[in-house]
């Protein structure tokens, strides 16, 4: 199955094109359609904290907390979501749910590219 890359905006005039894939997330309790970054960098897959209050997730009740570096530094709490993609079956993915409302929805090495054989043809679009 092949994606396009997808042009966002980089500065007023600009955009670069991106390998953003459209996912459904399910928790135990409610699912959500979004985009997400694939990531080759990104240790860890990450799902923003208004995400996880869409799929019912409450913070409070997530044992698990971790720490994020970088430009998402902070508290993060571990969650695994099924995540679908395309037309492929659904897989569970650990994320790092953040607290941090200005991280955007990754696709990182652990587990999405343990789940999943991804191959960039940027010059392909």
């Amino acid at each position: 199955m092949q994606f396009p890359l997808v042009p966002v905006p980089f500065g007023p005039n600009a955009s670069v094109e991106m390998p953003i894939l459209p996912v459904r997330l399910a928790s135990h309790k409610s699912s959500v359609q979004s985009n997400a970054l694939v990531d080759s960098g990104a240790m860890i897959s990450v799902l923003p904290y208004d995400l996880g209050l869409q799929l019912g997730l409450d913070w409070n009740q997530v044992p698990y907390a971790i720490s994020l570096s970088g430009a998402m530094g902070g508290t993060a709490k571990a969650v695994v979501l099924s995540t679908a993609v395309g037309t492929f079956p659904p897989v569970n993915v650990v994320f790092a749910w953040s607290s941090n409302p200005n991280v955007r929805l990754i696709l990182g090495q652990q587990n999405f590219f343990k789940e999943f054989d991804v191959s960039f043809f940027g010059s392909r679009g």
